[in-house]
């Protein structure tokens, strides 16, 4: 499996918990909204002068770091690695908070970024982004988990076997504990716990 591959099911991963623009939902009544509004129509104050409404960005923000790392993958593909890096750090100018699902998409592109850099004999760049991209994750998050992967990955082709192999611990370590104390993705399940299935589809001539 490819790195893009990969990326492409974080991607995917995280935009199921992102809604998406106004444009792509089914136009219908706003909620709240005056009497007489038109179908689809947003509550007052909802909407900024010329930008989508709030809680719509996380879409447009993976949006630009899938572009990104398409547009590194086809640098690669020719042989453009500097310009391929140099594509890959923009990553860091998309001011994503820590607490968006697609936060994680960041992080994954930061550790591409370093792995790339490894690749390309950048030593030095590639262990000053692994040590920035750890510092900046949040702690116990799935980010951090992702981020401790790629610093496994970047230390082995740097050579520093010891601090590959416990990186790989912290990996392994934290993506196990995310996955028996949270949710779906290891992100907390919603106040009051997770909401009950709903009933099955009542089959004709079925008593109930």
């Amino acid at each position: 499996m490819t790195r893009s591959t990969v990326f492409a099911a974080a991607l995917l991963a995280a935009l199921s918990l992102v809604p998406p623009p106004l444009a792509a939902q089914a136009p219908g009544p706003s909620p709240g909204g005056p009497p007489g509004a038109a179908p689809g129509a947003m509550p007052p104050g909802r909407r900024g002068p010329g930008g989508p409404p709030p809680g719509d960005n996380g879409f447009l923000w993976a949006q630009a770091m899938q572009a990104l790392e398409q547009k590194a993958s086809l640098l690669l593909e020719m042989g453009k690695t500097d310009a391929a890096i140099d594509e890959l750090g923009r990553v860091y100018a998309i001011d994503v908070p820590k607490a968006a699902p697609v936060y994680e998409l960041k992080a994954r592109l930061v550790g591409r970024l370093a792995n790339v850099q490894a690749d390309a004999g950048r030593k030095k760049d590639a262990a000053e982004t692994v040590q920035r991209l750890l510092a900046d994750v949040p702690p116990g998050s799935v980010a951090e988990a992702s981020a401790w992967l790629d610093a496994g990955s970047v230390y082995r082709k740097l050579g520093m076997s010891d601090e590959a192999l416990r990186a790989f611990d912290r990996a392994v370590d934290l993506s196990q504990k995310l996955a028996a104390s949270r949710g779906p993705a290891g992100r907390e399940p919603p106040p009051g716990g997770r909401p009950p299935r709903p009933p099955a589809p009542q089959q004709k001539g079925d008593p109930r």
